[in-house]
């Protein structure tokens, strides 16, 4: 199977949950599939984004040997596609505190962004709060921000928000 070709064939989640399943035989195909993710072709690192993010459903443990490179990626400013997916998988992975400093400065970026996606503020405030579990002390900045943007949000920025603040109101 060519991957390229098979991320480009379809665009339907059956499709991308059967590339998944596929790459998910093979490190080597995993590899291969992480060096379509970090490419220069839109279309591509788009759609490889969201096997990416199925592989990471079926086996979270792939992704740790690509979490510098994923945050760092982020210092390139993606399209939203490769933004979402990314912060999707990171807010459910271990980091390191070195990890943690990097991100937690996109994180606060991507929230305070007033035409970031949804998507990308949601995932990004679970981020954060789990940082706050090693670095209580940004508590009150995440706190701020996400009430800040109540007024203005829309129902899943509400949603998630509230459990955030509530989660963080017992640190």
């Amino acid at each position: 199977m060519n991957l390229k070709d098979e991320i480009l064939r379809e665009r339907s989640k059956s499709q991308a949950v059967r590339v998944a399943q596929y790459i998910l035989k093979s490190e080597s195909r995993f590899a291969e599939l992480m060096k379509l993710f970090f490419g220069d072709d839109y279309r591509i690192t788009q759609w490889a984004a969201w096997v990416l993010s199925h592989c990471h459903d079926l086996q979270p443990n792939l992704i740790l040997p690509y979490v510098d490179q994923l945050i760092s990626n982020l210092n390139t400013n993606p399209d939203v596609a490769i933004k979402r997916n990314t912060v999707r998988i990171l807010q459910n992975v271990a980091l390191t505190e070195d990890q943690m400093g990097p991100l937690a400065d996109h994180c606060f970026k991507y929230l305070k962004d007033a035409n970031e996606a949804i998507a990308v503020k949601v995932f990004s405030m679970t981020i954060l709060a789990n940082i706050t579990k090693i670095f209580p002390e940004l508590k009150d900045e995440i706190v701020s921000n996400i009430s800040n943007q109540f007024p203005f949000s829309t129902a899943a920025f509400k949603s998630r928000g509230s459990k955030v603040i509530k989660q963080l109101s017992r640190l």
